[in-house]
């Protein structure tokens, strides 16, 4: 597994995981770059996303990856760990590996759907054409993204995702609508902060899912805005949030 290893004199770690279609780099612009330069940071590439050749097989599999990484860099213990949208699936389980230690950790945009088959197959038709029409036609995805994210983190994630293999890209949407929430300890959810727009179709489902499963966390709404767009259009503004809850 690559990843971008910042600042890597200082002591006190971020980890930093990114969503589907995005880059290390986009990450590091997106968030380390907002954030103080006190911090190191690690930011891990994701299967099929960059440089990588690898078959995103599940959040479980992806999880594991970096928990090695960090171990095999002797990094156990991180003052912070975020992670957006699916990257959200993956913190949930190095939370629960108690081979590290995460002080605080923040999701944005998390899905926290369970076994909801109707939403994959829907989702799968939808994005694998989406993929197939881009691939054919670049700017077809870059028009559309650069209207939510600005033209210069739209040239990310539209080559990003044309580089998908359509396997990882159905193994993520199936890691997305099939979300296995750890039993976390209490101690380990009050660790925990789910942000998500108010506009965000994953809120609904995610607020009964924190009442049930994770009532130690704490939710955070961004109003007005839609999934990750906090980040996206403010993520100066966010960078402050994050150092704020270190």
């Amino acid at each position: 597994m690559n990843f971008l290893d910042i600042n890597n004199e200082n002591k006190n770690v971020v980890l930093l995981i990114h969503p589907i279609s995005f880059t290390p780099q986009g990450m590091k612009e997106m968030v380390a770059d907002q954030m103080s330069k006190d911090y190191r940071y690690i930011i891990p590439e994701l299967s099929s996303h960059g440089d990588s050749t690898e078959i995103f097989e599940s959040a479980e599999s992806e999880a594991e990856k970096i928990a090695e990484l960090l171990i095999r860099n002797n990094i156990v213990e991180m003052d912070l760990a975020f992670a957006a949208s699916l990257g959200g699936a993956l913190l949930l389980h190095l939370l629960n590996d108690k081979r590290i230690k995460i002080k605080k950790c923040v999701f944005e945009g998390c899905s926290l759907t369970q076994k909801a088959r109707f939403l994959e197959m829907i989702a799968r038709k939808t994005i694998l054409g989406y993929h197939k029409r881009s691939k054919v036609d670049r700017n077809y995805p870059l028009h559309l993204i650069a209207e939510k994210t600005g033209e210069e983190l739209a040239e990310i994630i539209a080559d990003t995702f044309i580089g998908l293999d359509d396997e990882s890209i159905k193994n993520i949407i199936r890691s997305c609508a099939f979300v296995n929430v750890p039993n976390l300890s209490h101690e380990d959810q009050e660790k925990c902060i789910f942000c998500y727009g108010s506009e965000d179709n994953n809120l609904k489902y995610a607020k009964k899912l924190i009442k049930k499963r994770l009532p130690g966390s704490k939710l955070k709404i961004w109003e007005g805005y839609n999934h990750c767009e906090k980040i996206e259009k403010d993520n100066e503004a966010y960078g402050r949030f994050l150092e704020n809850e270190i």
